[in-house]
Order: C-alpha cells, then sequence, then structure tokens
C-alpha cells in the first residue's frame, strides 16, 4: 500500500516539497494553510464592509 503525498508548492521559488500525509509536518503544513486562509478571508470580508487599513507612524 503506497502512502498518499501532498505535493505543496512552496511561496514563489516554485519548487514542489512531498508531504506526506497524517505525520505532524503534514499537520503542522495543513494547519498553517488553514490559519492563512482565515486571516486572508477575513481581511477581505472587512475591507468588503468597508473597514480600511491604518499605517501607523512609529
Amino acid at each position: 500500500m503506497s502512502k498518499a503525498v501532498i505535493y505543496a508548492r512552496v511561496s514563489s521559488t516554485g519548487d514542489r516539497q512531498d508531504i506526506e500525509t497524517q505525520t505532524e509536518l503534514g499537520f503542522y503544513i495543513l494547519n498553517r494553510c488553514y490559519s492563512v486562509m482565515f486571516r486572508i478571508g477575513a481581511a477581505v470580508e472587512l475591507r468588503r464592509l468597508g473597514y480600511r487599513s491604518l499605517l501607523l507612524a512609529d
């Protein structure tokens, strides 16, 4: 029986990494993806509702 492998594209480098499912690394990558997608979704929704980002001076 072969193991399932997730192919993840790494940022802009175009490299591919073989990440095996049901491993500690696979869980970490999945968790990071969910976290990033949630933040992007929240930002898009807030922007749609009329909230705008404001740069703060140091």
